[in-house]
């Protein structure tokens, strides 16, 4: 079985859909898009974005939250305190 992570659906969740793969093929596709949008989101925050910072923000945490209902450690994956100034009038 392969996981693959699904972008956006309605409410803006994530979900996740098993192909042919294992759970460590899906933490590193889960780990590998937390980094693209952790890296987006420094660019963002670079060139003052503010609103794009806060988007990737979200994704970051919608990410997260995937991880954690599948039991997946996520500790160092991102910095904590860079992902609560993400936030819309932080």
């Amino acid at each position: 079985m392969m996981y693959s992570i699904v972008g956006w659906s309605g409410a803006g969740c994530l979900r996740a859909t098993k192909r042919m793969g294992t759970m460590k093929q899906f933490t590193t596709t889960l780990r590998s898009q937390v980094d693209q949008a952790t890296e987006a989101m420094t660019v963002a925050r670079q060139v003052g974005h503010d609103y794009e910072v806060h988007l990737h923000g979200a994704r970051i945490r919608d990410l997260l939250d995937v991880a954690a209902r599948h039991g997946i450690d996520t500790t160092g994956w991102v910095d904590r305190t860079m992902l609560d100034d993400a936030r819309l009038g932080a």
